[in-house]
């Protein structure tokens, strides 16, 4: 094997290379034969009524193409003149790229299967490529018939390769399945925490606002005066102008609710010492909140004893005036969920 000369050849500049299929014959093709010692070669070969480019005692066929042409094109070609001329190896070559099969290899069922080498001219600078071709393409192997040998342990060689590769295809799928039912998991879980987050922050939000019927309801039974912080010292300068008085409710206003999608009309005024009272024939909500009982817990409270002592009657209906603790504890009771009053009771 003439390796100095098989890395000219790697070199070679195929750019200014001129694209015909004479020049890749006698230019690329030959020169790699002889590199392998091959001297004696059967130029276009006759085979029935057509002519092979390149024949070598009838066991190895090269046909030679153009250096642009795709060899796609002409595998069909090269497995006519297999087909018959019987050889043991058949190579299509356009100069830049180079194919090598193994036409009797019975255990492919179409010639395309039947490929054992594929590469590129620059490879030929490849010790390990080059050491390959030498057992099927050299010519001391090729008199002794040993290439004979190489070419099965080849073609066994890619079998075992093959089934690794489906091997491997088998396992990926299981991992990329198993990895896809994982991720399902993490998004059921992601939704819940997404879930559990949000009725966090409402309860933060509700917590920290000024507006707590349960703290009011808790302070009504223990009749506790509420609290509420100082107003902060503001500057003269600085007087804030008052809200436009349509915003505040008045002492004595009367007040309503009206939501007929939930069934509630109900009526109430302000008293005098903050407290709320709600008239009788008043109704409520037909149903309540998921988190009234947490969020709202007095009014919760309040409303299932008014319930129960027939204070609401079966119709969801007041059966007497009721004083509440704030407008509020009102309006939580009346909607079963923790609100506030100032928003939800109106103007009549």
């Amino acid at each position: 094997m003439d390796i100095e000369r098989l890395a000219e050849l790697a070199a070679m500049d195929l750019s200014t290379f001129i694209q015909s299929e004479n020049n890749v014959k006698y230019k690329i093709v030959i020169p790699l034969l002889q590199s392998f010692d091959h001297q004696h070669l059967d130029l276009e070969h006759a085979a029935q009524g057509s002519r092979i480019d390149i024949n070598i005692g009838n066991k190895i066929i090269i046909e030679t193409k153009a250096l642009g042409q795709n060899l796609d094109m002409h595998v069909q070609q090269l497995s006519d003149y297999c087909g018959r001329e019987r050889p043991v190896l058949a190579i299509l070559t356009n100069g830049r790229s180079f194919r090598i099969y193994s036409p009797l290899w019975r255990q492919q069922r179409t010639f395309p299967e039947t490929i054992i080498f594929s590469f590129d001219i620059k490879d030929f600078g490849n010790v390990q490529l080059l050491n390959r071709l030498e057992k099927i393409l050299g010519l001391k192997n090729y008199q002794s018939g040993e290439f004979f040998d190489y070419i099965e342990q080849r073609e066994k060689e890619i079998l075992k390769a093959n089934r690794e590769i489906d091997e491997l295809k088998q396992s990926k799928a299981g991992e990329v399945s198993a990895l896809k039912i994982e991720l399902s998991k993490l998004k059921e879980e992601l939704q819940e925490l997404t879930t559990q987050i949000k009725l966090r922050e409402q309860a933060i939000a509700e917590n920290e606002s000024q507006q707590m019927p349960e703290i009011e309801s808790l302070a009504s039974d223990l009749f506790l005066p509420i609290i509420t912080p100082y107003a902060p010292i503001i500057p003269a300068n600085r007087i804030m102008q008052p809200r436009n008085t349509d915003e505040v409710h008045k002492k004595g206003e009367r007040l309503v609710i009206n939501n007929h999608r939930n069934g509630v009309l109900a009526y109430g005024y302000l008293l005098d010492d903050g407290r709320f009272t709600v008239l009788n024939g008043s109704t409520i909500s037909k149903g309540t909140a998921p988190k009234f009982q947490t969020s709202a817990r007095g009014a919760f409270e309040l409303r299932a004893r008014y319930c129960s002592d027939g204070t609401i009657n079966s119709n969801n209906q007041f059966t007497r005036d009721v004083a509440f603790n704030s407008i509020s504890q009102a309006a939580s009771f009346i909607l079963g969920d923790s609100k506030n009053g100032n928003k939800e009771w109106t103007k009549e």
